[in-house]
């Protein structure tokens, strides 16, 4: 059975049924489904590298809830998602899930560890979800997480979304810090007035909307979410009627919203771009205009180039010192943008680099315990002002330049193999896994026909095959999201169907 697959013989008339016209035309289906099926097909599949989640459209989320409570939103802080990173770490180092580790680890050691001088903080935890949607779903279905989502203590967030084997699974662990540095508490507004008790006090009428005023964004906000909604509140004279508000930015319509109470919130069409905006907004049948508003959109982190990162083990014997001392680092970064903080999370240790000059922030950190000299992980946490934060692996800084001997380049080739294969999706997988075995099916066969001397034969077929199989891996690296692309797999595989 295998010769009638694989090899070229008189039984299967020197045309072996994996390289078949029809044999083509499965390959191509099969790559079709793949990466044109439904996401939710592969949600079920188990492995990491499947998830969808991020830290951006879980703060997102968060802060769609908090406003459904009448609370501000949460911000960003940089030394919260260096806490939480180090936090996941820790969890994948020490083999653990819990909000507690194994030998008395708490939460607020490692917001501590971030030197985040807070007043209230809090946690929350998941993993084995592959969407931001099915994180937030399953925490507000929980009590005690919703709790701290809709918590009037909070006003600060940070989340990590980290990648890793934990207890032989690998797993997407997710975790969200909430931090506040003031004693400022929040309070809840989740009623609006058409529910709260005023039937005694209002006409039986529909009464007149008199105006109307954005709350949200304020004059001069720097907001860092280019899906931002615009809110605020009508006041008006007897009963409430429905009524519809337009929103415009720069005299042009972006939005329409339908509200029945004092309160209204309109999504834009589309995303802010960068920069500033002015809004305005009015009621439709309505002579009255709000103030307009003016606000800039800022969600570019800052920008670090990999040459001005500079990592060097101060210590010069490479081998773990006697008594269990750390080891010293020097670790220096020069940036030409301000920012408002750097730290960087080594292992389940955090860093924060201290500023020495305009453009200089340098520190000489020491990294205790039985992996002094072994980085698993090293992440650089550069944040600006206003909350975006730049994420920048240098795990490799701390191997390549220092750790010369085999077992050195052997950690620095297993630890880029693995983040590698962390990084790849399943539909990648299947698609890099069907791409090998065509190519290698490919090559045997151009083996096998030029050594029976029937290669010039069929040296047409397989040039096709070939063509198609170019095409094929082309749309793999780019996306299978292009006419031309499309087009190109399409004529090459009626090419092949038209040859003997």
């Amino acid at each position: 059975m295998l010769n009638l697959l694989l090899i070229p013989n008189k039984k299967n008339r020197f045309k072996p049924y994996l390289i078949r016209k029809f044999a083509v035309f499965v390959y191509t289906l099969i790559f079709a489904f793949v990466n044109f099926a439904p996401d939710f097909l592969f949600d079920s599949i188990p492995a990491a590298s499947a998830s969808s989640i991020t830290s951006e459209k879980l703060v997102e989320l968060t802060n769609v809830e908090r406003r459904k409570y009448g609370l501000k939103e949460l911000t960003v802080n940089s030394r919260l998602s260096s806490a939480a990173k180090a936090k996941a770490n820790d969890m994948l180092l020490k083999q653990y899930w819990d909000h507690f580790g194994p030998s008395g680890e708490t939460p607020w050691q490692f917001i501590e560890g971030a030197d985040y001088k807070y007043i209230y903080a809090g946690e929350n935890l998941a993993k084995g979800f592959s969407s931001a949607e099915g994180v937030h779903l399953a925490w507000m279905a929980s009590q005690s997480h919703r709790k701290n989502i809709i918590s009037g203590k909070f006003n600060e967030i940070g989340i990590a979304v980290v990648s890793g084997n934990l207890m032989d699974e690998e797993v997407v662990l997710v975790v969200q810090m909430f931090g506040n540095q003031t004693s400022e508490i929040q309070q809840a507004s989740v009623k609006s007035v058409t529910e709260e008790n005023f039937d005694e006090y209002q006409s039986i009428e529909n009464g007149q909307i008199k105006s109307i005023s954005i709350d949200y964004p304020a004059e001069g906000d720097v907001l860092t979410d280019p899906k931002a909604r615009v809110q605020g509140v009508v006041d008006f004279e007897g009963r409430l009627p429905e009524y519809e508000v337009e929103v415009y930015s720069d005299d042009k319509a972006v939005g329409t919203v339908k509200s029945d109470n004092v309160n209204w919130e309109a999504e834009a069409e589309y995303d802010w771009s960068e920069g500033e905006h002015e809004v305005s907004a009015s009621i439709l049948g309505n002579s009255d205009i709000s103030r307009s508003v003016k606000f800039t959109v800022d969600t570019y982190p800052p920008l670090v180039y990999d040459h001005d990162i500079f990592v060097r083990q101060l210590s010069a014997d490479l081998k773990r010192k006697e008594g269990g001392a750390p080891y010293l680092w020097d670790v220096s970064v020069r940036v030409y943008e301000e920012v408002e903080d750097i730290s960087i999370v080594v292992n389940d240790e955090i860093f924060t680099l201290k500023q020495i000059d305009d453009n200089q922030f340098q520190s000489q950190i020491e990294i205790s315990g039985e992996n002094g000299n072994l980085v698993e992980s090293a992440v650089l946490m550069v944040s600006d002002s206003v909350g975006n934060i730049a994420e920048i692996d240098v795990t490799e800084k701390f191997l390549s330049d220092h750790v010369r001997d085999d077992a050195g380049v052997f950690m620095k080739a297993a630890s880029f193999v693995t983040k590698a294969f962390r990084s790849v999706t399943v539909r990648s997988w299947i698609n890099i896994g069907l791409a090998i075995f065509i190519l290698a099916l490919l090559i045997f066969e151009v083996y096998f026909y030029n050594k029976i001397g029937k290669l010039a034969d069929n040296s047409m077929f397989l040039f096709f095959i070939g063509i198609w199989w170019l095409l094929i891996v082309f749309s793999i690296v780019v996306g299978f999201d292009g006419d031309t692309l499309q087009t190109g797999v399409i004529e090459s595989v009626a090419q092949i169907n038209s040859l003997p």
